[in-house]
């Protein structure tokens, strides 16, 4: 077991946002309704040093302020936090700030899918528009950020991330899909949002599909994915 000793909580959530306060809030009224403590699970919200006080410090959410140098996207506040945090968790998720849980416990079935099936177990739920297709949130072992030294690769902006994760989990065959677990994709393609200038911006990249074939492709990061494995072994 590759877990440092002084991880005390099962998982974190980290929740990159900008200019969508209000989303942060309608979550905050459904987090605890829904999320079990059993299993201790942080919601970290993750707020540009521009655009930071505009939000509400809401009770019982984690608070990062992270400087962007005004890079739109999930990729660099995410990576910015993960790599700091991942040895405090177990495992570490990302949502959008338009991800909903709606179904009760969901915490405790997706820690269960991840414990059951350790080490570089994934997990994602039902977004109710990609279901099975394509993780849109993830919860992953920390374990790949601590050997990859990122939790989204860092060539990405935005769109793709989700593809490399799905690939990633296949290709050490440890990803998981529970149907059963509503974590709704509130996203303007299904009208569940409305379209504002981030989603205008951050769906409107032209190349971040020729960076994904050229990363799965390369021989580096398919090697980096199978020697976590490896890694793995020689600890046992």
């Amino acid at each position: 077991m590759l877990y440092n000793k002084k991880m005390i909580k099962h998982m974190a959530i980290i929740i990159p946002t900008r200019e969508r306060a209000p989303k942060i809030v309608k979550l905050h009224e459904q987090w605890f309704k829904v999320t079990n403590p059993y299993v201790s699970t942080d919601c970290i919200i993750v707020l540009d040093s521009d655009n930071e006080s505009t939000y509400e410090r809401l009770p019982g959410f984690i608070y990062h302020v992270v400087y962007t140098d005004g890079k739109r996207g999930v990729v660099t506040p995410l990576n910015n936090v993960a790599t700091k945090i991942y040895n405090n968790y177990q495992y570490v998720g990302f949502w959008g700030d338009d991800h909903f849980p709606h179904t009760q416990d969901w915490n405790v079935m997706m820690y269960d899918t991840l414990h059951k099936n350790k080490p570089f177990s994934m997990v994602y739920g039902n977004d109710l528009l990609q279901g099975s297709r394509l993780c849109t949130e993830i919860i992953m072992d920390s374990n790949y950020i601590s050997q990859l030294g990122y939790m989204a690769h860092p060539e990405f902006t935005h769109l793709f991330i989700d593809d490399v994760w799905m690939y990633m989990g296949k290709r050490k065959n440890n990803i998981h899909y529970l149907d059963n677990v509503i974590i709704e994709h509130l996203h303007y393609t299904n009208q569940k949002s409305e379209v504002d200038d981030l989603y205008l911006i951050n769906n409107t990249d032209t190349v971040s599909y020729d960076i994904f074939k050229r990363v799965t492709e390369s021989q580096e990061f398919n090697e980096s994915l199978d020697n976590l494995h490896i890694l793995e072994e020689n600890k046992n």
